[in-house]
């Protein structure tokens, strides 16, 4: 029965963190069609917001962008590639213990393996109808409007699990060197949302009672009972 219990957890928990990697790849994927959308409004309305009136003769771009219908084929290509790419970045594994240089190295690698990849797209099949200014607005656009999402979702993550929310419960199997730093460290970094239950003797000759403060709740022998 406790055998039972233990995989429903662990299922449950599984399920979870599922349904979390979903909704974040349909966040990312609205973000991406809605920084589409905005490259093409910037770039049918470019000449409304930016003119060299000082240079007459200056023609900053070419003029306005294919219908939207044209371009409607590109975004069905375009998010599930952002998407795509992401996810082979890492971008959807945990989080909990990373920090934000981390995720703005991912994002910068997903958004120039996008591009080249958006790049050879266009060439491969002829796409002149996608401007260039459109493949700079649209690039841009994806990555500042990404990088804001996962910074604020990793700042408010981190700061709920310092108020004791969506923690992890953890078990440390040893007492020695290796473990003594691993729980300093744990205990250092409470916006990572572990929380340390016990520690489990592996020399139970000593008779230790607790570890780094950490309370010693049994031997290798009782990990199944304390599991």
């Amino acid at each position: 029965m406790e055998t039972s219990k233990k995989r429903r957890d662990n299922t449950m928990l599984k399920e979870r963190e599922a349904v979390i990697r979903k909704a974040m790849i349909a966040f990312d994927a609205f973000i991406v069609a809605f920084s589409f959308f905005l490259a093409y409004f910037l770039r049918l309305h470019f000449h409304s917001f930016y003119r060299l009136d000082f240079i007459p003769s200056a023609q900053v771009v070419s003029g306005p962008p294919n219908h939207l219908s044209d371009y409607l084929v590109v975004l069905f290509v375009i998010i599930p590639l952002w998407c795509g790419i992401l996810y082979l970045c890492g971008m959807y594994h945990s989080m909990r213990t990373r920090t934000i240089p981390e995720i703005v190295w991912i994002i910068l690698k997903s958004s120039f393996f996008a591009t080249l990849v958006f790049a050879f797209i266009i060439f491969l099949f002829d796409l002149e109808f996608v401007s260039r200014m459109f493949f700079v607005l649209f690039i841009t656009a994806v990555f500042i409007f990404i990088l804001l999402e996962k910074v604020a979702i990793f700042s408010v993550a981190h700061s709920l699990r310092k108020y004791g929310y969506n923690h992890r419960r953890i078990l440390v199997v040893g007492k020695g060197r290796r473990a003594a730093e691993f729980i300093n460290r744990i205990k250092n970094r409470p916006e990572w949302g572990i929380k340390i239950i016990g520690a489990v003797d592996d020399e139970p000759g000593r008779k230790i009672s607790d570890f780094k403060d950490v309370k010693i709740i049994g031997i290798l022998e009782d990990l199944p009972q304390i599991l």
